[in-house]
């Protein structure tokens, strides 16, 4: 990792929706510095970087590519979650920390596996999306606070994909602040 006063060299893996949303947010931090963006199409990331004042920052359509060509110190994993685990275990088995985005992985062998590459590379794993400090859910913790003692919450595990969404991922952060 670099020294604390210079910026941490970001590979971000994912130009889709989410991978906007996290080079917007990367490109208003002073704490880093976008080095390389990867895409499983090229166009997409080249239009991603443009619209996000990134034009020159090195593209290409997988981490290993992008790893060839630039020094990087950590990687944003914003691929879809099945391909969290093999991004996940590259970078990390490369020597890079990782901070991927929810869920850690398809599949609970998966999870486990990156797990076992950050532990086997010495390097920081982290799941993103964590709304815990959120002002509106420090409100509503302060609001069940006063309520006092609660009774049972249920919620059936939804096991079945509706209109394209997998519920079960949709729901998941909800019940996290549940359970916080």
């Amino acid at each position: 990792m670099p020294q604390p006063t210079e910026p941490v060299r970001l590979v971000q893996v994912g130009a889709g929706a989410m991978g906007r949303a996290w080079l917007r947010l990367i490109g208003r931090s002073t704490d880093v510095r976008l080095v390389g963006l990867a895409d499983l199409d090229l166009d997409t990331a080249r239009r991603s970087a443009a619209d996000a004042g990134f034009a020159d920052v090195a593209v290409a359509t997988t981490l290993e590519a992008l790893l060839d060509r630039v020094e990087a110190d950590a990687v944003v994993n914003v691929t879809i979650p099945e391909a969290h685990a093999e991004v996940s275990t590259v970078a990390l088995l490369g020597g890079l920390a990782v901070l991927c985005e929810k869920p850690l992985a398809d599949t609970l062998p998966a999870a486990l596996s990156m797990i076992a590459a950050a532990e086997a590379g010495g390097r920081l794993l982290m799941v993103s999306q964590s709304r815990r400090y959120w002002r509106n859910v420090e409100t509503l913790r302060g609001q069940i606070a006063r309520l006092g003692q609660l009774g049972l919450v249920t919620c059936p595990r939804p096991d079945r994909q509706r209109a394209g969404v997998d519920l079960l991922r949709v729901v998941q952060p909800r019940l996290e602040l549940v359970r916080w």
